[in-house]
């Protein structure tokens, strides 16, 4: 039976401000219309009292702006039992009573009736304001009317740091409770992720830190309930989520190669302070976007194409951080860096000699360097040119000579990290000479010695490196060549129309890039002058044959073009001119 009242006062007490079925009353006249300096009654009365009374206890809190307390008389509940009952006035406003049961005859359980009744004096028209606090012994959790139910104090505000670990206080929650009872506290609504908890004192901690970060969630709006045995409370309060002010370290520098690849992490900004969630921004510096900068605050290369230490070594970032606390901007340095050119040795390229102007000789390997490099050919060069992109080209295409091939430069480059020099050759090599096909020359059999006959043509080839020699069809070494080309006759005894008209000299011309064979025609001229009798020489039978002419022994010319002297006819100076080219006498 006990134990079933039990369940029915817990029920009973909470539900908060219900008079309904209230275990202990308290009625007062009516003050308000009550003459000043009248008497009047305020009736403790009980109904169904929950359990036996033996010892009880609780206070009686009034208006004394309205009343003052006189005297009290036990009501019929309270006569003959309870061997001590006392009424004491606390202070203004304030009465305690209690009593206790020695012998056999306490207040059986269901009682109802009056308890006690109280004599006041009014002293000013007003509200009663009667009210029962600090229930004890077997009054204790009592329910009550007016109903004790704990007052939760509005507008309660507490702040914690976002940093904060779990178990971390946040504040207490301020609480009025008249009963002086045991309390429960819970958070009713508002807890997002559990991110706080409520102990039994109503202390409100940490409970989830990693929920905490006050640029998601500033403020908590928590709705707390506190209940106790008669009722409960509930009331809005808020806790702020607060982090630091960020600071970003001064003088920070990072460096980076100008190579590095888009997404390459150049450095991570030092911050203290701040909040757990941060924005970064580069504000100034950021020439042609060439970096990013991350929420975690990494900077990264953005555009590696815009990196090139020659045009740009330090950029000058003006970064920003922000979080729910404020923000801070601060300087930093990025150093765009290459690496020393190298010119890798031992280069050799190799171009023919008839190559034109502007014709590229090759281009110039070198490893490391800076995106933006320069290159030159130190000393003395007239005919080659290097641009900035390294390719080594022709300028003056007529001081091209094989004949003083390999040309040696050496070649400087220069970046941003330093520079180097390398000798790098270029073979000029010569082409292989082409001579015309069918050349010829014709000369009269009694040329002198050292004529020329001609002189062969080289359309190709370093004319000024040739070499020509006869190596074939002059078995009797008649003629010779020069290194000119220039054939003429080195033994006039052996041209004969008669025995060889025609030599074919086969001539072979070399040089640098090469060596040509051809055939050249030396035509030995069939003798016109002195050839009276029109066979393949001047001899003594034309001598004779034009002495029979002039003595009329014959009448005419056998050969017509014997006339030497353009007369038109055969005479004395036909015998003449033939009797000195058989003594060969010019």
């Amino acid at each position: 039976m006990k134990k079933m009242l039990g369940i029915l006062l817990v029920l009973v007490c909470m539900s908060a401000g219900s008079a309904y079925g209230a275990a202990l009353e308290i009625s007062c006249g009516d003050c308000a219309n009550a003459a000043v300096g009248s008497e009047i009654t305020c009736t403790v009365s009980m109904n169904s009292t929950p359990n036996e009374v033996a010892t009880f206890g609780f206070d009686l809190l009034y208006n004394p702006d309205v009343l003052s307390y006189i005297s009290f008389t036990k009501g019929t509940l309270a006569q003959n039992r309870f061997d001590f009952f006392g009424v004491n006035q606390q202070g203004s406003g304030h009465l305690r009573i209690g009593g206790f049961e020695i012998g056999t005859n306490p207040l059986p359980s269901g009682s109802g009736g009056d308890f006690l009744l109280l004599t006041f004096q009014v002293m000013a028209k007003g509200a009663c304001g009667a009210k029962f606090s600090n229930l004890t012994d077997d009054f204790k959790c009592w329910p009550t009317n007016p109903a004790i139910v704990p007052v939760i104090p509005p507008g309660q505000s507490f702040s914690v740091n976002e940093n904060s670990t779990n178990g971390t206080t946040v504040g207490m929650v301020s609480v009025t409770d008249d009963n002086n009872e045991s309390l429960t506290f819970s958070i009713v609504s508002g807890n997002t992720d559990s991110a706080f908890a409520v102990s039994s004192s109503g202390e409100i901690t940490v409970n989830d830190s990693s929920g905490l970060d006050c640029s998601a969630i500033s403020v908590y709006s928590l709705k707390v309930r506190v209940s106790g045995c008669s009722g409960f409370a509930e009331a809005d309060m808020t806790v702020n989520v607060t982090g630091a002010l960020p600071v970003i370290q001064s003088g920070q520098s990072f460096t980076i190669r100008e190579s590095s690849a888009n997404g390459t992490a150049v450095g991570t900004v030092a911050v203290t302070g701040g909040s757990k969630t941060m924005t970064f921004s580069i504000v100034s510096g950021n020439t042609d976007s060439a970096f990013a900068v991350s929420s975690s605050g990494v900077i990264t290369v953005n555009d590696s194409s815009r990196l090139d230490c020659s045009a740009i070594s330090v950029y000058s970032l003006k970064v920003r951080v922000s979080g729910c606390s404020g923000s801070a901007e601060a300087d930093m340095t990025v150093n765009v860096t290459g690496t020393l050119p190298v010119i890798q040795s031992g280069q050799s390229f190799t171009i023919p000699e008839n190559s034109a102007n502007g014709t590229a000789v090759g281009t110039v390997a070198v490893t490391g360097g800076s995106q933006t490099m320069t290159f030159s050919i130190e000393g003395g060069n007239d005919i080659f040119a290097v641009s900035n992109s390294g390719v080594i080209s022709v300028t003056d295409s007529t001081k091209l000579d094989c004949s003083v091939s390999p040309y040696s430069l050496k070649i400087l480059v220069s970046g941003c990290f330093g520079s180097s020099e390398s000798n790098v050759t270029v073979n000029v090599t010569g082409t292989a000479p082409v001579v015309p096909s069918n050349q010829s020359f014709s000369i009269p059999e009694n040329i002198a010695n050292s004529t020329v006959v001609g002189t062969v043509i080289v359309t190709e080839g370093n004319h000024e490196s040739l070499t020509f020699g006869i190596i074939g069809g002059d078995a009797q070494e008649v003629f010779a060549i020069s290194d000119a080309g220039v054939i003429t006759v080195t033994d006039n005894t052996k041209l004969d129309f008669c025995l060889n008209p025609i030599y074919s000299l086969k001539v072979q011309v070399s040089g640098p890039g090469g060596s040509t064979e051809t055939t050249v025609t030396v035509n030995i001229e069939k003798p016109v002058k002195g050839n009276v009798n029109d066979d393949c020489k001047t001899d003594l039978q034309d001598a004779i044959l034009s002495l029979q002419i002039l003595t009329g022994i014959q009448t005419e010319a056998i050969n017509p073009e014997a006339d030497i002297n353009n007369d038109g006819r055969i005479g004395l100076e036909e015998v003449i001119y033939i009797l000195r080219d058989i003594a060969n006498i010019k």
